[in-house]
């Protein structure tokens, strides 16, 4: 072959391996790389990694390249422009952008403009500014979700009107709900370590369709950090972190190691919390309300109550805990990848720390009440076929397995009795979700669910002087407890009017089945030997999204949403703190929801964005508590105490409607300001009663300023108080320790956070938390917030 001809195929491969492989980095104004950015040319779709960098191996000169990140402003550039800038991208961070990309509304990545539903978006640089101590405290700093707490070692997040087993929590594609999900306040959010989430969207308003049971209040979708999305090679990053309210001492590792097809990324979290220290400043209304002023210490053989040299710390608060993350991800080639995931949280003895302060008579109850060390493991293996069939464009499908290991252990103040009861969950899980983009330019997302719980469940009291056991009634059956959940799914997009409208649609059937064996006499009788049922649920969703011109969005969404009694629900024995004894109830039915929302979002100047959406939910045969009958009577000996019974009952009907306004305004290039607010009211419509999940009205403001490698953030938390007329009869009557005689009342605290870029590898932030000291207690917890609380964290990655 002539030189000549060797010169000109060399010159055409040089010219086209752009076109085959060409590596874009992406940063921020301060010229640090920004990860998770989606460039979308053509049909191709990819993420920069941590380095910032993406690698196309085919790019369309003809297409337009679209930078996407929730935190930055859209940015579209032709192959020329990219070209003249070398390839290298830079994006502003934006404050009002409505067009970011979001996952848990469909399980599968999609532009927010097209979702009807209300979603919150969290991203990794949230929880770095945010220094969350748990996931509940990353849920709370986004001042759109209400957070209860028992005890500091908890979170029980509210939305909408609804918690606990009300609401869904997903890790990975994994729903963590499982069948002891109990309908008080739940705190198993905190077992998600916060420094490994790389993305969470909280869906508002019923998420059935896609998730099924329990997602009557919406759905929280947590993703942690992918390895296929850090840079080439070896990766680390570590934080440490202190705080002065509760002494707290954090150390979080993250390495990681990928090479073209493989990778591997490992974490581990440690965190020490003292007893918490609250606010200094009381209100006027309640001066001393949430004082610690004594508690019970053991001295020799007797149980002594002492008095507290500091009211303000909240003696029987602190725990520790840890958390490990191993991910493995294989892509043998563009069309498979496989992944396997193996998470692990354990902590201390968490204290009860509403319990340690309950008191009959003005003395205090309990000398112990704590959970025993919480386990949480799950192993997930996942694999995802990317190639265009006749009825899939990706099919993913995920293996789960999950253990929970539940201790709870009291002793009443001088009783020798302690009490322990045990519970170990088991929960194994098939996911297939499969999306379709269909010639009429409608996506198609369908798929398959199968959830299998087994429960084990022991009661044992031991005398702490003599070491004598003997068996006590054990909180669900002791002789088995299993329940079965499988589903189909089936949803469509369809996009009209030249993309100015977005119709969406779905419907998804659950079959249900649960059994618990109450054959075993010996320590109670009741009239029945099994709580057991099957039960059927259809449930849809109708929404539709209307994009008049770019600086407005209208949405529609109409859904059904319902949750199939649990075994908490339906076969559990509980003591809530009153002269009162929860029993298993075989005659509760699933509770159904009718949902109906509207919102409106509007573009204002270029610079200022209102979001505005009110709901309604109506409810039929929701469960609440009310007196019960076991053998005719409506009393029964407990624990050497009469006690009167009750039962999670199916009322009649009930309603949650409310309304959210968000105002984000970019008031220059490096002042925003961000504020939200929330409204709800809910209410027992058979029994003119409120219902216990719905918070006052709640909110937040923040005054941002950037530049560079420097950002301030000010902030204004707030809530609204209940008077005692506004709280559920069942929680006034059951919990008056968690409330003053005025009922909740109302707070604000003032907030200052920062973050500096000392290099690209070194970063610390921190700041001071309710800078007044004021002291305030959140509606429904049993714990108070923290004072004045100075918190400095150092993060550093290579």
């Amino acid at each position: 072959m002539p030189i000549q001809r060797y010169f000109l195929l060399t010159l055409l491969v040089l010219l086209c391996f752009p076109l085959f492989s060409q590596r874009i980095k992406v940063v921020d104004e301060s010229q640090a790389p920004i990860e998770g950015v989606i460039i979308s040319n053509g049909d191709n779709n990819l993420t920069t990694n941590l380095g910032g960098i993406v690698a196309f191996k085919q790019i369309d000169q003809a297409s337009t390249f679209v930078f996407r990140h929730l935190s930055y402003h859209v940015l579209k550039l032709t192959y020329d422009e990219l070209v003249s800038n070398n390839f290298s991208v830079t994006l502003k961070a934006s404050s009002i952008n409505l067009d970011e990309v979001v996952i848990g509304a469909k399980r599968w990545e999609e532009r927010k403009s097209e979702v009807p539903a209300q979603v919150i978006s969290i991203g990794k640089q949230d929880v770095a500014f945010i220094n969350p101590q748990t996931s509940a405290d990353l849920l709370a700093g986004t001042g759109e979700v209400f957070v209860q707490k028992s005890q500091m070692g908890g979170g029980s997040p509210m939305l909408r009107g609804f918690a606990a087993n009300n609401v869904l929590i997903v890790v990975d594609g994994v729903r963590m709900n499982n069948a002891i999900f109990r309908s008080g306040n739940l705190q198993n959010v905190i077992l998600i370590d916060p420094n490994t989430i790389e993305k969470a969207d909280v869906v508002l308003g019923p998420g059935a369709v896609m998730y099924g049971s329990d997602a009557l209040g919406g759905v929280m979708d947590f993703h942690t950090v992918s390895p296929m999305s850090e840079k080439q090679g070896l990766n680390a990053e570590a934080l440490l972190r202190v705080s002065s309210a509760n002494k707290e001492r954090t150390g979080f590792t993250k390495l990681g190691f990928t090479k073209e097809k493989f990778a591997w990324t490992g974490t581990f979290l440690y965190s020490d919390f003292g007893d918490l220290k609250a606010g200094s400043k009381f209100s006027d209304k309640a001066p001393d309300f949430g004082k610690r002023a004594t508690y019970v210490k053991r001295i020799g053989d007797s149980d002594v109550e002492v008095t507290n040299s500091d009211p303000t710390v909240q003696v029987g608060s602190a725990y520790s805990q840890w958390n490990t993350m191993q991910k493995f991800n294989f892509s043998p080639n563009d069309h498979w990848q496989f992944d396997y995931g193996f998470y692990l949280t354990s902590s201390s003895n968490v204290p009860r720390y509403d319990r340690l302060t309950e008191t009959r008579d003005g003395i205090l109850r309990f000398a112990e009440w704590y959970y025993g060390p919480q386990l949480w493991m799950m192993n997930r293996f996942g694999l995802q076929y990317a190639q265009k069939t006749n009825f899939s464009d990706k099919i993913r499908v995920l293996l789960s397995h999950q253990r929970i290991d539940e201790d709870r252990v009291d002793r009443k103040v001088n009783n020798t009795a302690i009490r322990r009861r045990e519970e170990d969950v088991n929960v194994y899980g098939v996911n297939l979700d499969i999306v379709k983009r269909l010639s009429s330019k409608g996506t198609l997302y369908y798929g398959a669910e199968l959830i299998y719980n087994t429960v084990s469940s022991k009661g044992e009291v031991e005398d702490i002087i003599t070491h004598e056991k003997s068996p006590v009634i054990s909180r669900y059956a002791n002789r088995g407890n299993s329940m079965t959940s499988s589903a189909v799914y089936v949803n469509y997009k369809q996009p009209l009017m030249g993309n100015k409208m977005f119709l969406n649609a779905g419907i998804r059937y659950t079959w249900v089945n649960l059994f618990s064996d109450f054959s075993d006499k010996s320590l109670i009788e009741l009239p029945y030997d099994e709580v057991a049922f099957s039960t059927g649920a259809l449930s849809g969703a109708l929404g539709l999204v209307w994009l008049p011109e770019k600086s407005w969005k209208w949405s529609l969404n109409l859904a059904t949403g319902f949750r199939a009694p649990n075994i908490d629900d339906a076969g559990k024995f509980f003591d809530p703190g009153s002269d009162g004894l929860v029993v298993p109830n075989p005659d509760l039915k699933p509770v159904y929801t009718y949902s109906a929302e509207v919102s409106g979002s509007k573009l204002l100047f270029e610079k200022v964005r209102l979001e505005s959406t009110a709901f309604y939910t109506y409810l039929v045969d929701a469960m609440v508590r009310r007196p019960f009958q076991v053998n005719g009577s409506d009393q029964m000996i407990y624990q050497d105490e009469e006690v009167s019974i009750l039962a999670l009952q199916n009322t009649g009907t009930a309603y949650v409607s409310g309304v959210s306004l968000k105002l984000n305004a970019e008031l220059t290039s490096w002042l925003s300001f961000k504020s939200s607010i929330s409204y709800a009211e809910g209410k027992d419509i058979e029994n003119d009663d409120p219902l216990r999940h719905v918070p006052p009205m709640f909110g937040q403001a923040s005054l941002q300023y950037k530049r560079k490698w420097l950002t301030i953030e000010s902030v204004l938390r707030f809530s609204d108080g209940f008077t005692t007329d506004e709280i559920s009869r069942s929680e006034w009557e059951d919990k008056p320790y968690l409330y003053s005689e005025q009922g909740a009342l109302p707070w604000q605290a003032m907030d200052m956070r920062f973050k500096a870029a000392v290099s690209n590898h070194v970063t610390i932030s921190g700041g001071v938390e309710n800078i007044l000291d004021k002291h305030y207690r959140p509606y429904a917890s049993g714990i108070s917030a923290a004072g004045r609380n100075f918190v400095l964290a150092l993060r550093s990655k290579i």
